[in-house]
């Protein structure tokens, strides 16, 4: 009976592991990922951007007003120079982050569908490694979108940070 019993067991036990278990838990490691890029995502504070770009817009218009070309040193020209990349890396990051911010839902969306259908084996077996090898190209997609996004948040944060005060300080000396 001993004997007999312990093939018995190790045939239910078999049985009764999931046909998409590794699967599974490929797609859950896919999801620890994506929330890592979300929590990345929500610490961004795009209002900070807006009010660096806003701050840019009126600084250049001052700019533009109380100087004309040829009163602007060379050095005052690479400073506005640099300054001026506030406006590109806004431009950008406000793109790319509306379309990071949908692309990130979408993706959560798709994972949580894949596990469902690996739950349930509703995944013909054939196509199984496609689902799972598309999904992983779409995670590096959106971290590497978000290493571009993050790139030019510091861009516009840090431009405005050091050079802000020199433009301001530009204006109130010499455009008054």
């Amino acid at each position: 009976m001993k004997y007999f019993t312990l093939p018995l067991f190790f045939v239910l036990l078999v049985s009764c592991t999931h046909k998409y278990e590794q699967e599974i838990i490929e797609v859950e490691k896919m999801q620890v990922t994506l929330a890592g890029v979300i929590d990345t995502f929500e610490a961004l504070e795009p209002e900070k951007v807006d009010a660096a770009f806003a701050e840019h817009e009126m600084l250049m218009g001052q700019i533009k007003k109380y100087f004309s070309p040829d009163s602007i040193t060379h050095e005052i020209s690479l400073t506005l120079d640099n300054y001026k990349a506030i406006k590109k890396g806004a431009k950008s990051f406000n793109k790319d982050y509306s379309q990071l911010k949908e692309n990130i839902f979408l993706q959560k969306d798709q994972l949580e569908k894949l596990k469902l259908d690996l739950s349930n084996k509703a995944i013909d077996e054939t196509k199984v490694q496609d689902y799972l090898e598309h999904e992983k190209k779409q995670i590096s997609l959106l971290q590497q979108n978000l290493g571009t996004l993050v790139f030019n948040y510091d861009i516009v944060l840090t431009t405005q940070e050091s050079l802000a005060p020199a433009v301001k300080s530009l204006i109130f000396n010499n455009g008054q």
